[in-house]
């Protein structure tokens, strides 16, 4: 059945229903040739499974879910059950989709078959329906959440630069008690360190006894203070000298009087010691010592070493080669000499005498 792809393409009775609307079903040539499919489909019926398959197949709509006729209501939004190309093949489960369509119109009464010279009617120019657009479901890409880059690590601050050499001033103090008392260290130093005008951190008391005297009792107490420079070393020897003139009797607590004052000792920092020199050794100078001397006749000695030892690498593999050569052009030439014929003497042999016959 071949019929001008005017509605679709028509292959088979089941086609034909849907060729166009119905019109071919309605025809007098082709209707009667198909009367069981056209009837069918006046009747609002499903096709077999094979025709709905082979329909399906023809377009995309197979290969995306569309399988069968159960699969057209769900399949896009069940818009090829309101497709004329496919909804006559699913005729009645398209019809439960939408049940409140009009039930389809009675086919129109066959008009007589004309001669059999009579051409057969074209079917009406009718544009076909376009293919419904299929939805496609993207994959929806979501960006991963923003993180806020690491804190970057702090770098490691400086290394301190070394502090300077400090000068000591030291004294000793001798100490009564005026009541039974005990000793407060940590009190002692600030309030030397606020007389003083240094750090409490620089100052070091090396009490004689265990902290506590009775009254009446003496004690020395060593006073170690560190300081910077020369004029800070003096200004504290003149407020340490000063514990002795009775001016700061308040200094070592209530219990305690300061009874005597040691000499002031004041302890410079060792001086730096001078860089070493560097010592260069020149192997062209007449006058080098007899270290730079001995140091560039090792030298010498080793670059000689190293060099023969250079030559030797080099030269020994050349001389053996070369020997080899040699040998090898010897042998060459001896086997050649053995190889010429050795003439040999001709002896004349003395010619035949004739015999003489005695008859």
């Amino acid at each position: 059945m071949n019929t001008p792809d005017f509605g679709g393409a028509v292959t088979d009775c089941a086609s034909l229903a849907a060729y166009n609307g119905n019109n071919l079903c309605d025809n007098a040539v082709y209707g009667p040739k198909c009367c069981a499919s056209c009837a069918r489909q006046n009747d609002c019926v499903d096709s077999n499974d094979a025709d709905v398959i082979a329909k399906l197949k023809e377009g995309f709509h197979f290969d995306f879910g569309a399988k069968d006729c159960a699969s057209l209501l769900t399949y896009n939004g069940g818009s090829l059950c309101n497709d004329p190309e496919y909804k006559p093949y699913c005729c009645a489960t398209c019809k439960a989709l939408l049940p409140s369509a009009p039930p389809p119109s009675p086919p129109p009464s066959a008009s007589p078959s004309p001669p059999p010279s009579a051409a057969p009617s074209p079917p009406p120019s009718l544009a076909p329906s376009p293919p419904p657009s299929v939805a496609t479901t993207q994959p929806t890409v979501t960006d991963p959440p923003a993180t806020d880059p690491p804190p970057a690590s702090p770098s490691p601050p400086p290394s301190p630069a070394p502090s300077p050499p400090l000068t000591e001033v030291e004294t000793t103090v001798t100490l009564t008690a005026t009541a039974d008392g005990t000793l407060d260290e940590d009190a002692v130093v600030q309030t030397l360190a606020d007389d003083l005008g240094v750090d409490p951190e620089r100052i070091t008391l090396v009490p004689s006894f265990d902290g506590t005297l009775d009254e009446g009792a003496e004690a020395n107490v060593t006073v170690v203070v560190k300081v910077e420079d020369d004029a800070e070393a003096e200004a504290v020897e003149k407020e340490l000298n000063a514990l002795g003139d009775g001016e700061k009797t308040d200094a070592f607590g209530d219990s305690f009087k300061v009874t005597a004052v040691a000499e002031v000792v004041v302890t410079a920092p060792a001086p730096s010691p001078p860089p070493a020199e560097t010592q260069t050794c020149d192997c062209e100078d007449a006058n080098k010592s007899d270290d730079c001397a001995s140091t560039c006749d090792a030298i010498v000695a080793a670059v000689g070493l190293v060099g023969g030892a250079l030559i030797a690498v080099i030269a020994v593999p050349i001389v053996v080669v070369g020997l080899i050569g040699l040998l090898v052009l010897y042998c060459c030439c001896c086997k050649g000499d053995s190889k010429q014929p050795t003439p040999t003497a001709e002896v004349e042999m003395p010619a035949a005498q004739p015999t003489e016959s005695h008859v």
